[in-house]
């Protein structure tokens, strides 16, 4: 009891009979009456908290009845799991003893309900570190398989938990978030889209007063979808000749990067010359080409170039045959007048 009010109560029945027993007497089973007796549930509260070692938390808790409605008169009784990180007041206040460490805070009424959540004391963080996530590869534009992890750490190497994070795309590059709190294991992430030009690209991720991080990833050369016509358009000569300089066209992916391996296919469309191959492959620098002879006919010749597969990719190329200039005077007589 306390004063008047009873707090505990229980009951067994106990049967006499004549002679002698043994063992031990019944016991009886009591139970919590008082204050707060009909609450059945207990969520504390915050939940999962990251803190400095130099900082601290006031813990509350809200009880509830089976109609969920709030119990007033709970008691709350507060423990910590490992007093070496921290202790905790009977008020909920809890304060850090200047060690490290991640430890569970508990909260526990007297008719025997319970909840916990975990507090982690860190010293202050100084770096992030990256995890995984660095020197991928994927086409120019395109996201990368795995994201970007970077871990928060103090000079001892401690994940530290509640630290915001910047991440940084490259040039027309992306980030999805760009910025994101590192969770209880000190982590945060993202999801990186390359650039649109070929080569390497650099995500960085920061956070104030803290040395930074970067991953390198690198772009290559997307789907070969456009063809641009470089050199050897428009040339005229003598019929049956072979033109001096071939046709060349340049491929590229759809943000301009060259292409190599792609394969160009070439057709006379009018005229009487001809191709030294129905196809060719473009270099490194996505350049193709391919030689023309001339017909024997005179007028103008037209070729195409078409991405093998991309209709939409054509180019032009036009040659023409001119008629061989003839000298109606003798050779002696042309260089008699050309020396005086």
């Amino acid at each position: 009891r306390d004063g008047a009010q009873v707090l505990f109560s229980g009951t067994q029945t106990v049967l006499a009979t004549a002679g002698l027993t043994s063992g031990p007497p019944p016991t009886v089973v009591i139970a919590y009456v008082g204050p707060g007796a009909d609450a059945t549930q207990l969520t504390i509260a915050p939940r999962d908290t990251a803190i400095g070692i130099t900082g601290g938390v006031q813990y509350r808790f809200d009880a509830r009845n089976a109609q969920n409605v709030p119990d007033p008169g709970v008691t709350v009784a507060w423990s910590v799991a490992d007093g070496t990180v921290g202790t905790i007041a009977s008020g909920g206040a809890f304060t850090p003893t200047g060690k490290e460490g991640r430890t569970f805070v508990v909260g526990a009424t007297i008719n025997g309900l319970r909840d916990s959540t975990t507090i982690t004391v860190t010293a202050p963080p100084t770096q992030l570190t990256v995890i995984s996530g660095g020197g991928q590869s994927a086409a120019a534009g395109a996201p990368l398989a795995l994201p970007l992890v970077v871990e928060a750490r103090t000079a001892a190497g401690t994940p530290v938990p509640g630290v915001a994070v910047t991440f940084t795309p490259p040039a027309s590059g992306a980030v999805d978030p760009a910025t994101m709190v590192t969770d209880l294991t000190g982590r945060a992430q993202t999801v990186m889209t390359l650039g649109h030009s070929a080569g390497t690209h650099t995500f960085g991720a920061t956070a104030p007063g803290l040395t930074g991080a970067s991953a390198t990833e690198t772009a290559t050369a997307g789907a070969a979808t456009m063809l641009v016509k470089v050199s050897g358009d428009a040339q005229t000569d003598t019929a049956n000749a072979a033109l001096p300089a071939p046709f060349v066209v340049r491929i590229t992916d759809t943000f301009g990067n060259p292409v190599g391996g792609a394969m160009v296919d070439w057709a006379r469309i009018a005229g009487g010359g001809t191709l030294s191959a129905a196809s060719s492959s473009s270099d490194s620098t996505g350049m193709a080409r391919v030689s023309y002879t001339l017909g024997a006919t005179a007028g103008t010749d037209t070729i195409t170039a078409t991405i093998h597969g991309v209709p939409a990719s054509a180019a032009l190329f036009t040659a023409t045959v001119g008629a061989r200039a003839v000298s109606r005077w003798p050779a002696p007589f042309l260089e008699s007048q050309r020396r005086r």
